[in-house]
């Protein structure tokens, strides 16, 4: 077994690019395939670049969850995915069994709380990939972050000093930035009369929320616009905070990563049709 990184991968966030990053495409029965044929690609390319020792894939689940209930406005403006991605997400868990890689998922939490509590169990050194911003919060000694590439551009991968050196804070407060100048994707709001200059010197200057607060209790702020505003708003930072951290704490049963099946993956591509993936795993 290779001594390489383990690869944990947002499931649902590479099938998506790859369905919106590449054309329609399907084998002879007609079904749509062009996210499964993206998410095949990118464990391909995963396994050749970082020669991994195993990978996991962490799935979200259909129906309302715990942030949900805490803020029924968190990612209530998506529309709704089009049955042509839906269609595939079947192929994608079905694909996972195939190549022998281990999924997980927990009912009431995102993938991204899954792939926080895998990279907390395993001590070997972690990629996770997304092309989620929100997973970058979890980079730190021992675990990079790949954002996923879109509009043509490459996947970039991130360590603690190249997250810094590109946001202007520390990964670990990434929930706390957001919360401060909100978050459009997943429908945060925001803390009104806070912008990205300012949440980055807070941030950096105090931590989290707690630190915030507590330099403006004291009165350690010296930029005189900042305390009115934080005082008027210092449960909305606490409250935004909260509902971006991940939870890395959840139940999950092992095995916890494996490393791709070759068999399993050629006959999988073989069964959809996928002649040029089945070209390059016969290369090697």
């Amino acid at each position: 077994m290779s001594d390489g990184p383990v690869i944990l991968v947002d499931a649902m966030s590479a099938l998506y690019r790859s369905f919106y990053a590449l054309p329609a495409m399907s084998p002879s029965n007609g079904t749509p395939s062009s996210g499964l044929f993206g998410v095949a690609t990118l464990l391909l390319m995963l396994e050749r670049e970082h020669a991994p020792s195993g990978f996991a894939l962490a799935f979200d689940l259909p129906g309302p969850g715990h942030r949900q209930a805490s803020f029924p406005g968190y990612k209530a403006h998506r529309a709704k995915a089009p049955l042509a991605l839906i269609d595939q997400i079947r192929g994608l868990w079905s694909m996972a069994k195939a190549l022998g890689i281990p999924t997980h998922a927990s009912a009431g939490w995102e993938a991204d709380d899954v792939l926080a509590s895998l990279a907390a169990r395993i001590e070997a050194p972690r990629i996770v990939v997304s092309g989620d911003t929100d997973l970058l919060q979890l980079v730190r000694p021992g675990v990079q972050g790949m954002l996923l590439g879109q509009h043509g551009r490459k996947n970039l991968l991130l360590d603690e000093v190249a997250f810094r050196s590109r946001y202007g804070y520390p990964p670990a407060r990434m929930a706390t930035f957001k919360a401060m100048v909100g978050d459009p994707s997943d429908g945060i709001p925001g803390v009104p009369g806070l912008g990205a200059s300012s949440a980055k010197s807070l941030c950096s200057s105090f931590g989290d929320a707690a630190g915030i607060l507590a330099a403006l209790d004291g009165g350690l702020i010296g930029n005189r616009r900042l305390p009115p505003v934080l005082t008027a708003n210092r449960e909305l930072l606490v409250r935004w905070e909260a509902l971006g951290q991940l939870e890395a704490d959840l139940p999950l049963d092992p095995p916890l990563t494996a490393p791709i099946d070759r068999a399993g993956f050629r006959a999988f591509a073989e069964e959809w049709e996928m002649h040029r993936l089945s070209a390059r795993l016969a290369d090697g």
